[in-house]
């Protein structure tokens, strides 16, 4: 059933009324566990007298009704109403008293682990007070005692702090070859080739010389220097007037200082002519 203000307002009676104000969501998480346990007994009452009122109502309504439950039409349905108004403020109150109660243990358990991490901090604190005490009186005693005895301590602390520094030594010598380990880049394996890689290389290397051999050679070309000749003729102009030169001298042309050949013959001419004299 639906329960709202005004409908409570119409059942019940100013103290029943205070229930319900302080059964709302705000105003019950406000109280402690004795005041909710007090609220808890005036509710239970209310509804109590609610449910007696109805059932009384129902046994005298019996007879004029003619049947078991006397109920007939809206008769002593405001008592019933009534009684579940007050039921359902019951239930709220025992709700909320639930939740305390367990935040209750929650919060005593929480305090019980504080108190024994302050005792275990206590207990380890005064461990270490009695430790520190009896190394005081250790060495209140070596220092009563004889020379030899002195000898022998001092020995003794010499020995643990070679042993002590040796250890030292040796475990900065193992951090140091695990940290050369780990910096030095392992070799990466070799890669074991199958013999059906290799005569895959092999062909394509077969191949790739076949095509070289097909290419033609720079020597082959056309044009051997990387220049194309315009027309046919000479190459160069010195080319040309070379080539008129040896022609000129094969046509035995007349040249306008003479000829090679007139000049040896009139050389040998005056040699021979002063070699008869």
């Amino acid at each position: 059933m639906q329960i709202t203000r005004a409908k409570a307002t119409a059942l019940l009676n100013k103290g029943e009324m205070t229930l319900y104000n302080e059964s709302r969501h705000n105003p019950i998480r406000g109280f402690t566990a004795a005041q909710l346990e007090t609220r808890i007994k005036r509710a239970r009452a209310a509804r109590d007298r609610s449910r007696d009122l109805a059932k009384r109502q129902k046994l005298s309504s019996r007879a004029s009704t003619g049947s078991k439950r006397g109920t007939s039409g809206s008769a002593n349905q405001r008592s019933l109403d009534k009684a579940a108004i007050l039921a359902d403020i019951l239930d709220r109150f025992e709700a909320r008293l639930k939740e305390v109660k367990q935040a209750g243990r929650e919060e005593a358990r929480a305090t019980a682990k504080k108190t024994s991490a302050r005792k275990t901090a206590g207990s380890k604190k005064s461990a270490r007070r009695s430790e520190r005490r009896e190394g005081r009186q250790a060495a209140r005693q070596a220092s009563k005692a004889t020379p030899v005895a002195k000898k022998a301590v001092k020995k003794a602390a010499k020995k643990a702090a070679k042993n002590a520094a040796k250890k030292a030594a040796k475990k900065a010598a193992q951090k140091a070859v695990k940290k050369a380990a780990s910096n030095t880049p392992r070799k990466s394996a070799a890669k074991k080739v199958t013999p059906r890689q290799a005569l895959r290389s092999t062909r394509k290397l077969l191949e790739a010389k076949q095509e070289a051999a097909r290419q033609p050679k720079p020597w082959e070309a056309p044009v051997a220097h990387g220049s194309q000749v315009g027309s046919d003729g000479f190459q160069s102009t010195e080319a040309a007037r070379r080539a008129e030169e040896l022609q000129a001298a094969e046509s035995r042309m007349p040249a306008i200082h003479g000829s090679a050949g007139t000049r040896g013959r009139i050389n040998q001419g005056k040699r021979d002519s002063k070699g008869g004299h």
